[in-house]
């Protein structure tokens, strides 16, 4: 059977300078996760539930990556 899971990123942090006069959707895509989310992640993730993860689909967004890796 194959399991699907739905996870959203975690607390995002601020936009990085280089793109502070983009637009609000580039602006969101780049916003890395802050050093809470990316420990909360990690929490998250260091479940046995997810030792053999198969595949990830993730959307373009910069914390999103930062969640899986």
């Amino acid at each position: 059977m194959k399991v699907i899971y739905f996870i959203r990123h975690s607390k995002p942090g601020n936009c990085s300078f280089m793109f502070r006069n983009s637009n609000i959707q580039i602006k969101n895509e780049k916003r890395h996760l802050t050093k809470e989310g990316r420990k909360l992640a990690k929490k998250f993730f260091s479940d046995k539930e997810f030792d053999c993860i198969e595949e990830i689909y993730s959307s373009n967004y910069l914390r999103a990556y930062q969640i899986i890796f």
